[in-house]
């Protein structure tokens, strides 16, 4: 239904790039984009915030979201992490402020992007009495996209970092085969709209969140072994 051209994160972590257009197939001419809601796969309180079941937009502990004019079919949004933590200063009742004509709300505490994984819902809409028969069944009963980005520096430097033991003694480093298995797993959860596992991976390959602390598998940075209950390490 919609097909990103451009989800990542700056190698920073300060901004988030999204880029999007409704599918340009005939069957989709008359559909238009109706909302886009980005938020993080855990709250700050360490609840998981993703469902594989439910694809429906959340309507709280959102980072971003902004609802669109009839007839809207692209966009193209730079989210700026300092941006948005100064909106939160001036909120109304409801905790929530504008935001380049859109609502940001205060679910976002951190300085970057560059410890969370983020999913972003892009809702599209259709009058009924256009829907074309040729729709694939699929397309037309899911009206909403989800889109998962990260900051892809954190992998890159991990990579280097074995691959600087590598050069160092010439050996496989310790725990490089656990994290090409886990970063493999976690590429084939996305990929295949497993979302819960996704999580699961991440957290593990980059320690941090409620799975790295609470299955007893995690990657010690400074050996570059990832360790588990069961003694071994690759």
């Amino acid at each position: 239904m919609v097909i990103f051209s451009q989800l990542r994160i700056s190698d920073d972590g300060k901004k988030m790039y999204i880029n999007f257009h409704v599918n340009s197939a005939s069957y989709f001419k008359d559909v238009t984009l109706e909302s886009v809601t980005v938020i993080s796969a855990l709250s700050d309180n360490g609840e998981l915030q993703i469902s594989e079941t439910d694809c429906t937009p959340p309507t709280d502990n959102y980072i971003y979201k902004k609802v669109y004019e009839e007839g809207i079919k692209e966009d193209y949004i730079v989210l700026d992490s300092t941006i948005l933590d100064e909106a939160f200063v001036n909120t109304d009742s409801q905790g929530e402020a504008k935001h380049e004509g859109a609502t940001a709300k205060a679910a976002f505490l951190g300085e970057s992007f560059s410890n969370n994984l983020y999913f972003v819902y892009v809702k599209c809409t259709i009058p009924e009495e256009s829907l074309n028969p040729c729709v694939p069944c699929s397309s037309a009963s899911a009206m909403t996209t989800l889109g998962v980005t990260f900051d892809e520096s954190e992998f890159y430097q991990k990579v280097m970092q074995f691959t600087k033991d590598l050069g160092a003694d010439c050996t496989i480093p310790k725990g490089f085969t656990d994290f090409i298995l886990l970063w493999n797993a976690f590429k084939a959860s996305v990929e295949t709209e497993h979302y819960i596992p996704a999580v699961k991976y991440y957290q593990i390959l980059f320690d941090k969140g409620i799975y790295s602390q609470s299955t007893n598998v995690s990657y010690n940075s400074s050996t570059g072994v990832i360790n588990k209950p069961c003694g071994c390490h690759g």
